[in-house]
Order: C-alpha cells, then structure tokens, then sequence
C-alpha cells in the first residue's frame, strides 16, 4: 500500500509540472533579455593589427518586467573569459538600449565575437536562448616598410648632424576616447649608452670624447619611397633629464613630441633622432617648436622667451634696503654644468605680498583629452628669513608649497583635474612674503625652478633601436690605383676627392711603401682656406687699438682670408693716440683634428698678400707641439714680395728637415705678425696653409687635395697603400684604404742611329733610329712612345723633329725613320 501511494505522489508532481510549463508557454510575466541580432556592427569595417574594434550592439527586453543590471560581455573565440564588458543599470519592458564594446586585435587570423546578455547569470529569465549572437571577423596584417634600412637607404638628414638612432612608433588601440590626434609621444633614451654602441665599431680610439650636447637633438620623421627613406621634417621636441643624468657619464634623459595630425591605431611613424657633442659646434635648442606641453623644461635655453616672469616691487634700486627681485637663467647650485631659473633678493625690507614668480601659459598636451596628466618639477628654496615661502600653481590650483628645502625638492603628482578637458594652462612658480618685517641687517632669499613637465598619458608603443645606432660616413671617389714609376703623366696621383653625409672636421692622407715605411702625409687642418670662420681659427692681438685680427673678403680663394693688421691708432683726442709698439703682436692659430708626429711634417706653406709694408716687423710661423719643444721660424717683412697680389710662401726643405729630426706630436699651426719696433705698421692677408686637404669652399661634404704624391725613377715598385682618414670634433673617424700598385717603367733605349755620311744641298736625306725596350715590362699597343731627332747644321739654328711608335714589348726593336731635306 505504501509504495502505490509513494506512486501516485510522483506521477501528480510529474503531470502537475508539465501543466504548468503549458500554462506558462500561453502567457509567463517576466524578464526577457534579448540580443537584436540585425543590429551589430563592427568597426572599422577593415580591421588590422593593433587597431581598436568597437563592436556595437543593442539589447532589448522583451518582458513585462523591468530588467535590472543587466551585464553585456563580449568573448573572442571562446566563452571561458571576456575581453570586454558593460552594465545597463536598467532596461523597461519593451526598452532597447544601444552598447559598445571594445577588442585590441594584437594578431592576424580570423576570429569569431560572442555577445553574451546577463552573462553573469544574475536574472531569472523567461527565454535564455535569445542571450546570445555572434559574428565573424578578420584581422588583417598591416603591411609597413621594414624599417630601419640600412643606412645608405635612409638620407642624412643635416650635415651639421654626426649620429642618429631610429625609432618607430605605433598607435596601441586603447578603449573610446583615446587621443589620435596630435598625440604626445615620450620615450626614455640613454643618449651615452648610444654612444658606446657607436663607438664600439669605431677603430681603436675613435670617438673618444663623447660628451653629449642636450640643444642638438632633433626628431625627424621619415618616409620610404622606391626602397629609400626621406626625411619628411624635424619636428618639436622637448627634454627633461633623468635621475642622475650627466652629459659625460650618463645623458638619460625622457624626449618627447608631438605626432601632427590624425592616425589610426594600426598606423606607425618613423623618425631618425639626430645628435650631437659639444665637440661638434654649437646648435639651436629649438625649445619653442614643440606644439603642446611645457617648453624649455630643463632651462637649458638661457635665451628662451618661454619663460616669462613679473614681481613686486620692480624698483630696480637698493634704496633703503627696498630691494628688487633679480630673475634669470642660471647655473643649478649643485651641479654648474646644469641650468635652472633662479630668483633671488636681498634687503632689510620685507612687505607682505611682495613676490617675484616666473611663469608659462602653455597648449595642455593631447588636447586636454588624455585619461591622465602627472606633473612634476624640482624646487630649492634657501633664506636667511622666515616669512618668505614658495608656491607651484597650474591652472590657479597650488601643487605644493613651503619654506626651505634643504637641497632640491622633486614633486610628482597628478593634475588629471586639473587639466583634463582644458586646450590650454598656466603654471608658475612664485616666491612671496607672507608677513611684512625690516631689519638693520640684510636678508637674502634664494629659490631655483627646475625640470618642470606635465606628462599625459597612456604612452604610445615607442621603440628606440639602440642597436642601429650610428655615426655618419664617407669615401674617396675613385682614384687611379695603376702608377708607373718614372713615367710623366702615369707616376702622379693628382688629386685625392674626398666626400661625407655628415661635415668632417678634417681630412688627412697617408701614404706607405710595399715594405710599409711611412713615406708621407698630409696636414690634418681642419679650415685651411678659412672658409668656416671663427668656428675652426682663432685670432689673437696684444693691443686692441694697435694691432687687429679678422676674416677678411680679400681671399687668394674661395670667400675669406685673415687679415693681421698693425696699426698707429688716433683716438678722438690727441692724448689717445697711439703708435705700434715693439712687441705688439697679432696672430692666428689653428688645431690639427689628429695630432701627427713632427718626422711626419709634410711640405708647409701658405698664401699672402701684403697691403701695407714696413721692415719694422716680421712674421712668426710656429708648429704647436706636445712633448717636444714648439718649432719657430721668422720670416722678416723684407723677404716677402709687397706688390698687393697674392704669393706662395714656402717654409725652407732644411728649416722643415730639422724640425722632423725633433721630439714631440703636432697639434696646430699658429702665425704672429710681430712688431719688433716703434712703427711697425703692416697689414698682411694669410690664405690656403699647406699642405691640406681643403673643403669645398663651403661645402664641407667634400675635401680635395691636389698633387699628392709622385712616383719617380727609383720608387720601390710594388703594391702601395694610401690611407684616408675621415674625422669630426669628436673624433669619430672614417677610415678607407686604397691598394696601389706601382710598375716600373719600360727600359727605353736608342741603340743606334744611321745616317748618310754627307749630304749635298737639295738632297733628301734618310735617318734610321732603333729604338728598343730592354723591359721588364712591355709598352702597351697603342700607348704612343714618342722618338725626336735634333740636327744641327753649322752655326744656323737646330731642327727637331718627332715620330711616334705604337707600343714595344720586352726585347723587341723597332725602326723610326726621320726625311731630311738639305738646305
């Protein structure tokens, strides 16, 4: 009975829940969370590597009950985990709400979206089967440039500029409301790290001094076209150096700057950033150019109209003890190789209010649309006084504030508040009195502004490729590497071209025997025509009324000469007058861009000119010299040519022989022109010092040296080697070798020569020479050896006549016959 009952129970349970699904199938009250799936979209329509998908889709509940917290994912391939997700806080019965939701494609392929409804499985639903669509993609791969090329593939940007490194950068897809346009890009480069990279394919002791130049860098963008890469523009940048940066030990520093213009995600950029050393000659900071951000961050442009500044009072005078503010660039009080902007006062009257602050109004980097800003800056605030404090301001919001620091203070913080939303800002630094006092004894206020940079974020995917780093380079064009010793024409390497992407300092040739006997070479001077200026020559005088030096437009050629001019001065009143001095002296003086020992001295000359004469002085031509004594020789005024055009001056083979047989390694080439008593007024113009590579005028890409060497009768013949060395103010070095290979020349004999033993007047006469090569080389076919004749007949003038054989070998004997006719 028991179990017939337990029966039944089950069966009414089972039949009762199946009514029940009928009933509920006819009308069920509820929620009804749907996915409309005819309204997804995605974009972009074409999808590739690293771009941003948005997939947009709309929900609807199809209940009669509110729906609330309704959770929206979206899965790629799977449904284990969800890339993204939304909430809708609520949807009405009958409501349809539009959602987005986002995927960073990272890789190519094909991949199918999920769309989940309630995938948290938080609301009991009437139908769970319309929670789910899906849809298929494809990711492509973009195609971009390889880059970086290799060098010779990419132009050089400015021959002013020696280094550059390339770097890529690619715009990461990040969730809606990333910036793509005009978006701030920063990078951290360790520029002495770069160095050591560039260094190290250098031959030993090459770029040795690499001391880096913060005001050279330079961003400059690049685009291939036909396989080559051209520099499109240099673009603004800023600097800010990192913890425990030092120009000689460790230039660390964050660059950052502007990427004109709108790209998408999956698009990239190429750039070459350029530097320099201070070896290699001043450069523009260019700290103004950058569009957004702070400018001139690190004060290192002490002439930058960035910065502004204003204070109370401005009275410029001490009076009683009311001192004005002193405001400007200088050198940071723990490290004077570094600059800042200081404030500074000093008085016995100190009234409430009174300030001094140094500002910039600024473009808000990203447009003010970035998801967060962090600003930091250094402070160093010192007084002898209590009521004097400091502040940081951006925008009218104080970012910090006080009195001393003991030492520089940095501050970090984030101003996204502050910032976000706004295209442009205000940031000062300002030092105040906060209560007004006087004093019998003076007071003294210091403060000093450093590193001050508001940095937006997210980055962009930066890479640096420190491994590609490198210096520039040159060659020589093509010379002659057949001489033959002896022979006019064949024995003379006339002229060595030089040529460089980046300009050289210098250019120095050397030449060795087969046996690799030094034989020559020529000065490392690196402006023997002048035609840089100040930049590689400098003037000297003893007397600023009697005696001047300057770069004069009367040149043997190109565009410039120095000009030594000694001088009687008048001055406005007949007390100022002043005549030439004994002693007085005026000079130029020039440093070789690698020292070369004194045996290697080659021939040494320069151009004059002499405008205006007297045998009262003389000139002074001097070989600087380390570790040997300096080698002087005087040349007197008397022995010069004073005719106003312009003369080779040679220094005598003897004078150069004893110099050679000294001690010690050259390091420049000076000339004085010296009074050696009253009235010795000249004025002599020095041009083209010798011997020298010369740039092309002032092309300084291209060097030449003319008449090199020459292979006489008696050269060792064999293989030769010429050796090029190609050097900037650090020097950085190119080196290039040429083999040479020197012949000697065919033995060329007259052996005999037959002639009739009498000839009568009016007769034609024959005359046979025989010419033969005793070798060891053959006379090429077609290589012309001429044959003259020379008769002479009495006392009347001589006759000479010439013929012409083509080509004789070794041991061979030709006929050159000469017609006389007797008159």
């Amino acid at each position: 009975m028991k179990s017939r009952t337990l029966a039944f129970v089950i069966m009414f349970s089972l039949l009762s829940g199946v009514a029940a699904g009928i009933f509920a199938n006819a009308y069920n009250p509820g929620v009804d969370v749907a996915i409309v799936t005819d309204t997804i979209k995605v974009f972009p329509e074409e999808i590739y590597e690293n771009d941003q998908v948005k997939v947009n889709v709309t929900v609807e509940n199809l209940g009669d009950t509110d729906a609330e917290n309704v959770g929206v994912a979206l899965y790629v391939d799977t449904r284990d985990n969800p890339v993204d997700e939304v909430h809708i806080s609520s949807l009405s019965p009958g409501e349809k709400k539009e959602v987005s939701l986002y995927w960073i494609a990272r890789d190519s392929g094909n991949y199918t979206f999920f769309i989940l409804a309630d995938f948290e499985e938080l609301i009991v639903e009437t139908n769970e089967d319309n929670n789910l669509a899906s849809v298929k993609v494809n990711v492509k791969e973009p195609v971009h440039p390889p880059f970086p090329p290799a060098p010779e593939r990419a132009e050089w940007w400015n021959p002013d500029w020696h280094y550059r490194v390339p770097a890529s950068v690619a715009m990461i897809g990040q969730r809606e409301g990333y910036v793509y346009n005009n978006k701030m890009v920063y990078c951290t480069i360790n520029f002495t790290e770069l160095m050591d990279e560039v260094a190290s394919l250098q031959p030993s002791g090459g770029f040795s001094d690499r001391t880096f130049y913060p005001d050279s860098v330079r961003v400059v963008e690049y685009k291939s076209s036909n396989d080559t890469w051209y520099p499109v523009e240099s673009v603004g940048r800023e600097i800010k150096f990192n913890e425990d940066y030092d120009a000689s030990e460790n230039a660390n520093v964050t660059l950052s700057w502007v990427m004109e213009g709108s790209l998408l995600p999956h698009e990239m950029k190429y750039y070459y950033i350029y530097w320099d050393t201070l070896k290699n000659g001043k450069k523009s900071g260019e700290y103004g150019k950058i569009y957004s951000g702070i400018k001139n961050s690190e004060f290192e442009d002490t002439s930058s109209s960035q910065w502004k500044n204003n204070s109370e009072p401005v009275i410029p005078l001490n009076t009683g003890g009311i001192g004005a503010w002193s405001m400007s660039y200088d050198k940071d009080p723990v490290n004077e190789n570094d600059y800042c902007y200081k404030i500074y006062r000093k008085g016995l009257v100190w009234q409430k209010d009174w300030y001094a602050k140094v500002y910039q109004q600024f473009n808000v980097p990203d447009g003010g649309d970035a998801q967060s800003y962090m600003l930091s800056a250094d402070v160093y605030f010192s007084s002898d006084i209590d009521n004097v404090a400091w502040e940081l301001v951006l925008d009218g919001n104080t970012i910090d504030s006080g009195t001393t620091t003991n030492g520089w203070k940095t501050i970090n913080k984030n101003v996204t508040s502050y910032l976000r939303g706004k295209s442009s800002a205000m940031i000062y630094f300002r030092v105040y009195v906060t209560e007004s006092s006087a004093d019998t004894t003076f007071h003294k206020v210091y403060a000093y502004f450093d590193s001050c940079q508001v940095r937006a974020l997210p980055n962009c995917n930066v890479t640096v490729l420190e491994n590609k780093s490198h210096g520039w380079w040159g060659d020589i064009i093509p010379i002659g590497e057949e001489y033959v010793a002896g022979v006019g024409g064949m024995n003379t390497i006339k002229k060595i071209n030089v040529t460089s992407i980046a300009n050289p300092r210098g250019v120095t040739a050397t030449i060795y025997s087969p046996d690799g006997k030094f034989v020559k070479s020529s000065l490392p001077l690196p402006d023997a025509g002048f035609e840089g200026g100040a930049t590689y020559t400098q003037l000297y005088y003893s007397n600023e009324q009697t005696a001047s030096a300057s770069f004069a437009s009367s040149a043997h050629t190109g565009n410039k000469a120095v000009e030594l001019r000694l001088s009687d001065y008048s001055g406005k009143w007949k007390f100022e007058d002043q005549s030439v001095s004994s002693d007085d002296t005026v000079a130029l003086r020039q440093e070789v861009t690698q020292s070369i020992h004194v045996s290697h001295l080659p021939s040494l000359y320069f151009w004059y000119n002499v405008e205006k004469y007297s045998s009262a002085s003389y000139l002074n031509y001097t070989v600087l010299t380390e570790g040997g004594p300096n080698k002087f020789y005087t040349i007197g005024m008397g022995s010069l040519t004073n005719d106003g055009s312009w003369h080779k001056y040679e220094i005598p083979s003897n004078v150069l022989n004893k110099w050679r047989a000294g001690a010690g390694m050259v390091v420049g080439i000076e000339i004085r022109l010296v009074a050696n008593e009253e009235g010795g007024e000249n004025t002599v113009y020095i041009d083209d010092m010798g011997y020298s590579f010369m740039p092309d005028g002032s092309d300084r890409t291209k060097w030449h040296i003319d008449d090199f060497y020459t292979f006489q009768n008696g050269t060792k013949v064999g293989e030769w080697r010429l050796d090029v060395s190609i050097s900037d103010g650090s020097n950085y070095v190119v080196e290039r070798s040429i083999s040479i290979d020197v012949e000697p020349a065919a033995n060329l004999d007259v052996v005999s020569v037959s002639a009739p033993a009498s000839v009568k007047e009016g007769e034609d006469a024959t005359i046979i020479a025989n010419i033969k090569n005793h070798g060891p080389k053959d006379v090429e076919e077609g290589i012309p050896i001429n044959v003259s004749l020379i008769l002479h007949q009495g006392n009347s003038d001589s006759m000479r006549m010439v013929k012409s054989i083509s080509g004789l070998k070794k041991g061979e004997t030709k006929k050159v016959s000469f017609s006389w006719h007797a008159s």
